[in-house]
């Protein structure tokens, strides 16, 4: 079994993880190529990517209070860039036992769809995005807040503060009405240094890596490199 392997190193110069960030490009043995942002060290699968079927991924980090027996995160997201279907990554990425909550992001470009599936081991949810949905690094799904309550640890500050500064944005001037003013908000600063688009600042060094817009039907991703209000940006396409 072989696999046709390309990665190019991209970063902002900051140094670190923003430095040694990959792109891959894999094409696997059933002959499906997939693109995918890599944090170092970790499987294609938990930064953003997409596959030649034209199914999307991205992938927030859920703090639970404890790990359990069962199949990795990182082992799930990289088995959903294989997936040929919208219905099939959903059947992937809720694969049990599994060891740790995480909530996937996918879409099928060629339908234009787009799914928030929220799993945690032995429960999942999954709402169908019919407009906009703002989702960081907590649940928030109702079924899964309550179903997970003294479970999840409490959701640390960074992720309360985007989703506070991107729902409230939203709610004063309106939905965004293109992958335009999607990234507007992407590059919002306030609630710094725990702001949409993050910069370290005095002891907190947390910093965006990288930010992917897919826009449906094409089979593209655009990859801002970095933080993406510095408009760094390259168009990747299958």
């Amino acid at each position: 079994m072989s696999y046709d392997y390309d990665a190019i190193v991209i970063g902002s110069g900051l140094g670190g993880l923003a430095t040694a960030s990959l792109l891959a490009k894999v094409t696997v043995p059933s002959g499906l190529t997939f693109i995918s942002f890599m944090y170092p060290g970790l499987l294609p699968g938990n930064g953003p990517g997409f596959n030649s079927r034209g199914i999307v991924q991205t992938t927030n980090y859920i703090q639970p209070q404890s790990a359990h027996s069962g199949v990795p995160r990182y082992l799930i997201g990289r088995a959903v860039l294989e997936a040929e279907s919208l219905d099939q990554a959903v059947k992937i990425a809720t694969v049990t036992p599994r060891a740790f909550p995480w909530h996937h992001n996918l879409a099928s470009l060629p339908e234009a769809r787009s799914l928030s599936l929220e799993t945690y081991p032995g429960r999942r949810s999954v709402h169908e995005v019919k407009d906009l949905m703002v989702h960081t690094n907590h649940l928030l799904h109702p079924e899964m807040t309550v179903a997970s309550a003294g479970e999840q640890d409490v959701p640390y500050i960074s992720s309360t503060t985007r989703y506070k500064v991107l729902t409230e944005k939203i709610a004063f001037q309106g939905p965004p009405q293109d992958a335009d003013g999607m990234l507007e908000l992407l590059c919002l600063h306030e609630g710094r240094p725990y702001s949409p688009c993050r910069h370290p600042e005095g002891d907190i060094h947390g910093i965006t890596l990288g930010t992917a817009v897919f826009e449906a039907p094409d089979l593209a991703m655009t990859l801002y490199h970095g933080n993406p209000c510095l408009g760094v940006k390259q168009r990747y396409t299958l």
